[in-house]
């Protein structure tokens, strides 16, 4: 077994033991547990098992969510869709799709709306080259109107190129 493997085995091992109460530890350290998650997940993608990274990476959301850093939940949620991404697997649209509607959460909670724009473009590409075009065109319409609500106009442009280019190619189709 890859060294990096067991490494990141420990970690989350040491993850889920800074979660746990006892005699002595009356509180969880849900730092302490993000800390080993995220080392598990950045070895876990290291040694390519795939599966257990984004499985480390939900845990660091759930305790990210638990100290109420809605930046990092954000950040660990764009993770786990790179993640998905990487395996380039008409597969992973449906979880895909989930995670993105977490990001959006959790960004917008964070107010960095335009990070949830960019994770959406990499998604409404992803969707484009696996000729799912329209989960494509509901992904960039769905981005055009939290834009508006969110009320960043400014980089609306890039979307709504996108957004056409979805609707040309559907026509050639």
């Amino acid at each position: 077994m890859d060294n990096a493997l067991i490494q990141a085995g420990q970690n989350f091992k040491k993850g889920q033991e800074a979660l746990k109460t006892g005699l002595f530890k009356w509180t969880k350290d849900y730092a302490t547990a993000s800390m080993y998650f995220e080392e598990a997940a950045k070895l876990y993608k290291q040694g390519r098992d795939m599966d257990n990274a984004i499985k480390s990476l939900n845990m660091c959301v759930e305790t990210n969510e638990k100290m109420h850093d809605n930046w990092a939940c954000a950040r660990n949620v764009e993770n786990i869709i790179n993640i998905l991404l990487e395996k380039n697997s008409e597969q992973v649209i449906p979880e895909l799709l989930k995670q993105f509607d977490r990001a959006i959460y959790f960004f917008r909670l964070a107010d960095s709306a335009i990070n949830y724009v960019q994770v959406g473009t990499k998604v409404g590409r992803f969707l484009e080259s696996c000729k799912r075009l329209d989960e494509a065109k509901e992904m960039y319409r769905r981005i055009l109107e939290l834009i508006e609500d969110d009320g960043i106009q400014h980089i609306k442009k890039d979307i709504q190129n996108s957004f056409v280019a979805v609707l040309v190619e559907q026509q050639r189709l």
